[in-house]
């Protein structure tokens, strides 16, 4: 499975690095970084990162946000004629896209600089199957060994050794999971 995944990812010409959205996103003729390209030249990014990484939104940001992408997903879906799982994938890749792009900003402002942060992608493409996999354990962050090899890898490549800027490179790895799996869906769906 994992092969057919990463060729497919090869395929859309996104490769298995970096599942956020890139330059390349602009020249999207898939639809697959279409609503990611709306939200984020849009004035409500930094919104819909909020809901999707906080647990304490208010209700009123909360379908502010799904407002935001939903007009997004609509208009995306009826210029690139995509089916509802495509349009969904979309979606979900407008929202992984703007939540990396607002947790690189908190690791910038960490003080972690490009070359730290294009390390950060690159640790988590060197990433095996399983370990890609317990990232979707929502207590891999207390598995001691684990947790504790990606924070020394951080680190080395120049991530700060602060918790808000692990904090902000361990959600960037648990986003970029939820992006590939995106990814393989809205590939799939042509299959």
């Amino acid at each position: 499975m994992r092969g057919i995944f990463l060729a497919g990812l090869l395929a859309a010409g996104v490769g298995a690095a970096h599942a956020q959205p890139t330059a390349d996103a602009r020249d999207d003729t898939t639809g697959l970084f279409c609503v990611y390209n709306a939200l984020a030249a849009g004035e409500h990014a930094a919104l819909v990162a909020n809901v999707f990484l906080s647990d304490a939104t208010p209700e009123e940001d909360v379908g502010n946000a799904a407002l935001v992408v939903s007009d997004a997903t609509r208009v995306c879906s009826e210029t690139f004629m995509l089916s509802p799982s495509k349009a969904a994938s979309a979606s979900d890749m407008g929202i992984y896209g703007v939540a990396v792009d607002h947790l690189s900003a908190i690791l910038r402002e960490q003080g972690a600089g490009k070359p730290a942060i294009d390390r950060l992608f690159a640790i988590y493409d060197e990433l095996d199957e399983d370990d890609v996999a317990r990232l979707f354990d929502s207590d891999w962050r207390s598995d001691v060994e684990f947790a504790g090899r990606l924070k020394r890898s951080l680190v080395a490549g120049g991530v700060p050794d602060r918790d808000a800027a692990i904090d902000a490179a361990f959600d960037i790895f648990e986003v970029s999971a939820m992006a590939g799996q995106a990814i393989f869906t809205f590939l799939v769906d042509d299959l």
